[in-house]
């Protein structure tokens, strides 16, 4: 009794036995009404002659004693003095003169019953009932007495009570065949409740064992197909993310090889004899450590902004300070490079809620890509804006994520090599390094969770041989405002061209 489907069809069968069972009773309840009294109305009309000939006994006799014989049909009324009658009454004027289930009841004046052949009555007087439905009998214009009918529906050998009876038993087979049928409709309707729910209960077992890759068959429309549509999406969502880790992780060894190939070579060969131990060979095996304890930092790094564990230390700053400290710290690699790097800021302030520590950090990243792939003779530009000062053209690009309150608008733009359109979806992706060399490939993804911690998001838009730009959007802070909580935004995508 513990199955679901099993207290289904028992819920469903209980309330069908109750329907049915009240329905029979009220039909029966009402039908037995309504029979009795067409009975009455027979009686009323037999009743009548009846009624005519009490009159004429007790007009003859003056009372209504000895009447009982005459109304159970067992003797005859002599023709008494001014009567006017012959002989003997019609026979069968007691019960017989009126439907077989029928009987007489004969009271007096008061109500007080003086006759009762069936012995049917209940009592010693008429109920108002059965005064409402009386014949009155009257002498001389003087009321006499009461001639009631009474019907009787219990018997065994009255025609009314066999029809009675098979009336019941047709309602009763009516019923089992109504609760039959209820019961196998319920079953169906069961099956068809319980079938969603075993394919959840059997995906469910499937992707305990490991296959991630099983979905629900999803039927129709209705809260179970909602159900089973959310759990395959839980599936999808599961099988992504499993998916996922198992490239972090093998990314993660191939990015840890590589140093620790190097410089497990450089230390056996040292061991061995074949490089001398000098400092131009111990250098390269600490640059290598080097390169791995930036890539376990930034490994770290990116697991805390993902899983929203950044403290970030949010002070009131103005933007155009962090734009103007990022240019001065990377003029002497520019002018190296043979890359002009240049500052397009505006008067007014860029005031916004920030680790300042964290936001130079994005800044770097990308000014640091963008003096990568940018040749002698190229451009970096850092520029900044608030939403309402935006040029034409970036402000209509930048328009559908702008929305929710004031913003700060960033920008990174170089004239490198840009970004083939089929990296573009692909760009903060970790290990994503596309056509590049060294680095540890998470830069970008670290980049992005950062700003995303901050409420805001990146967008970049990018031309192969024209160059691309880096548009960091970030809540602006209001005067008297307090800092911001942490939120999420959704994730930065490339803008079309």
């Amino acid at each position: 009794m513990n199955r679901l489907w099993v207290r289904l069809l028992a819920g469903f069968t209980l309330v069908a036995l109750v329907a049915v069972g009240g329905v029979a009773l009220l039909v029966n309840w009402n039908l037995r009404n309504l029979f009795e009294a067409y009975v009455h109305l027979a009686m009323r009309w037999r009743g009548v002659a009846l009624a005519r000939t009490l009159e004429a006994y007790y007009a003859a006799y003056g009372s209504w004693e000895g009447v009982e014989d005459l109304l159970a049909g067992e003797t005859s009324l002599q023709q008494g003095p001014g009567m006017g009658m012959m002989g003997r009454l019609p026979r069968g004027m007691g019960p017989g003169a009126g439907p077989a289930g029928g009987a007489w009841i004969l009271a007096d004046a008061d109500g007080r019953i003086v006759a009762d052949p069936a012995k049917v009555a209940r009592g010693t007087s008429l109920t108002a009932s059965q005064r409402a439905r009386a014949i009155e009998l009257t002498v001389g214009g003087r009321r006499v007495g009461w001639l009631v009918s009474v019907v009787r529906l219990s018997g065994d050998s009255t025609l009314e009570a066999q029809f009675i009876r098979s009336v019941n038993r047709a309602s009763l087979l009516a019923g089992f065949g109504a609760l039959a049928l209820a019961a196998v409709l319920a079953l169906l309707l069961v099956r068809s409740i319980t079938a969603p729910l075993r394919d959840l209960t059997h995906a469910a077992q499937r992707l305990a064992q490991g296959d991630l890759s099983y979905r629900v068959p999803v039927r129709g429309s209705d809260e179970v197909a909602e159900v089973a549509r959310a759990f395959n999406a839980m599936a999808e969502a599961l099988q992504e993310q499993t998916t996922l880790r198992r490239h972090l992780m093998a990314d993660i060894a191939h990015e840890l090889r590589t140093p620790l190939s190097v410089l497990r070579g450089q230390l056996e060969a040292m061991l061995d004899g074949v490089f001398p131990i000098s400092a131009e060979n111990i250098a390269v095996a600490h640059a290598q450590t080097l390169h791995l304890g930036h890539l376990v930092e930034d490994l770290r790094l990116l697991s805390l902004a993902e899983a929203n564990g950044l403290d970030l230390q949010r002070v009131r700053l103005d933007l155009r300070d962090l734009l103007q400290e990022t240019a001065r710290a990377f003029e002497p690699v520019a002018e190296e490079k043979g890359v002009t790097l240049e500052t397009a800021l505006p008067q007014e302030p860029l005031i916004a809620w920030g680790d300042r520590q964290r936001l130079r950090q994005v800044l770097f990243n990308l000014v640091q890509n963008a003096l990568q792939f940018t040749l002698a003779g190229g451009r970096v530009v850092l520029q900044g804006w608030t939403a309402a000062s935006l040029p034409p053209g970036v402000a209509g690009r930048l328009a559908p994520h702008l929305t929710g309150g004031s913003w700060h608008v960033l920008a990174v733009s170089d004239t490198g090599k840009g970004i083939p359109p089929d990296e573009l979806p692909h760009l903060f992706e970790r290990f994503r390094r596309g056509t590049s060399k060294g680095g540890t490939g998470l830069g970008l993804a670290i980049a992005q969770r950062l700003v995303l911690a901050h409420g805001g998001r990146v967008e970049v838009e990018s031309a192969v041989g024209r160059g691309t730009t880096f548009y960091i959007l970030l809540p602006a802070a209001e005067a008297g405002e307090a800092p911001p909580s942490r939120q999420a935004a959704s994730p930065a995508r490339p803008i079309p061209r």
